[in-house]
Protein backbone atom coordinates (compact mmCIF):
# COMPACT_ATOMS: atom_id res chain seq x y z
CA UNK A 1 0.00 0.00 0.00
CA UNK A 2 1.33 3.43 -0.95
CA UNK A 3 1.40 6.06 1.78
CA UNK A 4 0.28 9.36 0.24
CA UNK A 5 0.34 11.12 3.59
CA UNK A 6 2.59 14.18 3.38
CA UNK A 7 5.07 14.52 6.21
CA UNK A 8 6.64 17.95 6.53
CA UNK A 9 8.75 19.53 9.25
CA UNK A 10 8.47 23.32 9.27
CA UNK A 11 11.50 24.93 10.89
CA UNK A 12 11.59 28.62 11.81
CA UNK A 13 14.80 30.34 12.90
CA UNK A 14 13.54 32.68 15.61
CA UNK A 15 16.84 34.05 16.92
CA UNK A 16 20.54 33.29 17.04
CA UNK A 17 23.65 34.20 19.00
CA UNK A 18 27.06 33.74 17.37
CA UNK A 19 28.66 33.71 20.83
CA UNK A 20 32.41 34.29 20.68
CA UNK A 21 32.55 33.98 16.88
CA UNK A 22 33.92 37.25 15.44
CA UNK A 23 31.55 39.13 13.12
CA UNK A 24 32.01 42.66 11.82
CA UNK A 25 29.30 45.29 11.67
CA UNK A 26 27.32 44.61 8.51
CA UNK A 27 28.48 41.00 8.21
CA UNK A 28 26.06 38.69 6.44
CA UNK A 29 24.96 35.42 8.03
CA UNK A 30 23.85 32.41 5.99
CA UNK A 31 21.44 29.99 7.66
CA UNK A 32 20.56 26.64 6.12
CA UNK A 33 18.23 23.83 7.09
CA UNK A 34 17.87 20.46 5.37
CA UNK A 35 19.82 17.36 4.54
CA UNK A 36 23.59 17.66 4.08
CA UNK A 37 23.18 17.57 0.28
CA UNK A 38 20.53 20.32 0.24
CA UNK A 39 22.12 22.89 2.57
CA UNK A 40 23.48 25.14 -0.18
CA UNK A 41 20.23 25.40 -2.11
CA UNK A 42 18.23 25.87 1.12
CA UNK A 43 20.33 28.77 2.40
CA UNK A 44 18.87 32.11 3.47
CA UNK A 45 21.00 35.18 4.02
CA UNK A 46 20.50 38.06 6.47
CA UNK A 47 22.47 40.69 8.41
CA UNK A 48 24.36 39.69 11.56
CA UNK A 49 22.64 42.58 13.36
CA UNK A 50 19.24 41.01 12.59
CA UNK A 51 18.95 38.90 15.75
CA UNK A 52 15.41 37.69 15.02
CA UNK A 53 15.39 36.86 11.29
CA UNK A 54 12.16 34.76 11.22
CA UNK A 55 13.34 32.53 8.35
CA UNK A 56 11.22 29.42 7.61
CA UNK A 57 12.14 26.15 5.88
CA UNK A 58 10.18 23.04 4.87
CA UNK A 59 11.80 19.64 5.31
CA UNK A 60 9.99 16.62 3.85
CA UNK A 61 10.63 13.27 5.49
CA UNK A 62 9.35 9.69 5.36
CA UNK A 63 9.93 8.26 8.82
CA UNK A 64 10.31 10.52 11.88
CA UNK A 65 12.35 7.85 13.68
CA UNK A 66 15.05 7.71 11.00
CA UNK A 67 14.98 11.28 9.63
CA UNK A 68 17.04 14.24 10.74
CA UNK A 69 17.83 17.72 9.46
CA UNK A 70 20.86 19.94 9.83
CA UNK A 71 20.70 23.53 11.06
CA UNK A 72 23.78 25.44 9.95
CA UNK A 73 24.97 29.03 10.44
CA UNK A 74 27.89 30.51 8.50
CA UNK A 75 29.47 33.91 7.98
CA UNK A 76 29.13 34.97 4.35
CA UNK A 77 32.34 35.59 2.40
CA UNK A 78 32.50 36.81 -1.16
CA UNK A 79 35.75 34.98 -1.93
CA UNK A 80 37.01 31.71 -0.51
CA UNK A 81 33.71 30.27 0.69
CA UNK A 82 31.63 30.91 3.77
CA UNK A 83 33.06 30.41 7.28
CA UNK A 84 31.22 27.89 9.45
CA UNK A 85 29.90 29.33 12.72
CA UNK A 86 28.23 26.12 13.86
CA UNK A 87 25.74 23.41 13.05
CA UNK A 88 23.51 20.83 14.68
CA UNK A 89 22.11 17.54 13.40
CA UNK A 90 18.57 17.29 14.80
CA UNK A 91 16.32 14.22 14.77
CA UNK A 92 12.70 14.72 13.67
CA UNK A 93 11.67 12.35 16.47
CA UNK A 94 12.81 14.99 19.01
CA UNK A 95 9.47 16.75 18.55
CA UNK A 96 5.83 15.93 19.25
CA UNK A 97 3.80 15.28 16.10
CA UNK A 98 1.37 17.98 14.97
CA UNK A 99 2.60 20.42 17.62
CA UNK A 100 4.81 23.52 17.53
CA UNK A 101 7.89 23.12 19.71
CA UNK A 102 10.42 25.77 20.78
CA UNK A 103 13.98 24.45 20.88
CA UNK A 104 17.16 26.23 22.01
CA UNK A 105 19.88 24.53 19.98
CA UNK A 106 23.59 24.65 20.78
CA UNK A 107 25.57 24.70 17.55
CA UNK A 108 28.87 22.88 17.24
CA UNK A 109 31.88 23.88 15.18
CA UNK A 110 33.91 20.76 14.41
CA UNK A 111 37.04 22.78 13.53
CA UNK A 112 37.01 24.90 16.70
CA UNK A 113 35.34 23.32 19.72
CA UNK A 114 35.76 26.55 21.74
CA UNK A 115 33.29 28.50 19.60
CA UNK A 116 29.97 28.88 21.36
CA UNK A 117 26.92 29.69 19.29
CA UNK A 118 23.25 28.89 19.62
CA UNK A 119 19.95 29.34 17.86
CA UNK A 120 16.33 29.29 18.91
CA UNK A 121 14.07 27.47 16.49
CA UNK A 122 10.40 26.60 16.37
CA UNK A 123 9.63 23.23 14.79
CA UNK A 124 6.23 22.05 13.58
CA UNK A 125 6.23 18.35 12.67
CA UNK A 126 3.11 18.24 10.51
CA UNK A 127 1.45 14.99 9.52
CA UNK A 128 -2.16 16.21 9.56
CA UNK A 129 -2.02 18.76 6.72
CA UNK A 130 -2.32 21.82 8.98
CA UNK A 131 -0.91 25.21 8.03
CA UNK A 132 2.66 25.88 9.21
CA UNK A 133 2.89 26.85 12.89
CA UNK A 134 -0.90 26.77 13.36
CA UNK A 135 -0.85 23.85 15.81
CA UNK A 136 -0.88 23.83 19.60
CA UNK A 137 2.32 24.19 21.58
CA UNK A 138 4.16 20.94 22.17
CA UNK A 139 7.28 19.82 23.95
CA UNK A 140 10.72 18.49 23.17
CA UNK A 141 10.87 14.72 23.63
CA UNK A 142 13.75 14.18 26.04
CA UNK A 143 14.42 10.52 25.26
CA UNK A 144 15.43 11.28 21.68
CA UNK A 145 17.49 14.40 22.34
CA UNK A 146 20.75 14.59 20.38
Amino acid sequence: MIDTHQRIAYIKLDSFDVGNFQTDYGSRIVASVGSRSSLIRNSKEFSSSERSPQKVWEFKYNNPNTSSFILSLSKKRIFGGDIMIGEADIKVSNYELNKVVKHDVRLKNHKNKYLTSKATIFVHICEDGANPFSAETGRLIESSRV
